[in-house]
């Protein structure tokens, strides 16, 4: 068995990194864990992990990011370091990461796919300019500034806000605007 191992390590230490589509896994894993975390707070749900909680309460899902990948480059260059000495415990180390670094995407998907048979998707706010609109009125006279009239809101809710230019009148003056400019190089 030492003989194998050795000649097997021979051959491998001439490559580049030991084993590439476990990394290649590990790394995609990791990115589908991070899309479905960040999707799973979005919804109001929480970190169990209470290290990766820490960071994404002190750092934000971009700090979240950054540490689950130090946390998959850290495991990567383990199993190098190792591999190079015992080829066989550094692979086993390698989909032992995988397979852990799966879990929380097993988790996260029966959650949200819990709460998508339920119908159990908690309302999502919207963003109030989403729902409005907005008119931009252009001088009469092409020598003037363009100046930007604020949008009148209705007394109604859920109307959409609207300007005193009607739309034959705009799309007059965006075409007669549009004639003054140059272009950019």
């Amino acid at each position: 068995m030492m003989v194998i191992e050795q000649t097997h390590m021979k051959a491998e230490a001439r490559k580049v990194v030991l084993f590439p589509n476990l990394y290649l896994w590990l790394v995609f894993v990791a990115s589908i864990d991070i899309i479905l975390t960040r999707l799973v707070l979005f919804f109001s749900g929480t970190e169990i992990n209470p290290i990766a909680a820490l960071v994404i309460k002190w750092f934000g899902i971009p700090g979240m990011s950054v540490f689950k990948f130090s946390v998959v480059a850290f495991v990567v260059i383990v199993c190098e370091f190792v591999g190079r000495v015992r080829w066989s415990t550094a692979r086993n180390l390698a989909v032992f990461a995988v397979a852990i670094s799966a879990f929380p995407v097993v988790w996260s998907s029966v959650l949200i796919m819990t709460m998508i048979i339920n119908d159990d998707i908690p309302p999502i706010e919207t963003d109030p300019i989403l729902n409005k609109q907005r008119a931009v009125e252009y001088p009469r006279r092409p020598s003037e500034q363009v100046a930007m009239k604020p949008p009148m809101t209705t007394q109604q809710e859920g109307q959409p806000w609207s300007s005193s230019v009607n739309e034959s009148e705009l799309s007059f003056w965006v075409v007669a605007s549009a004639a003054h400019t140059s272009p950019r190089n």
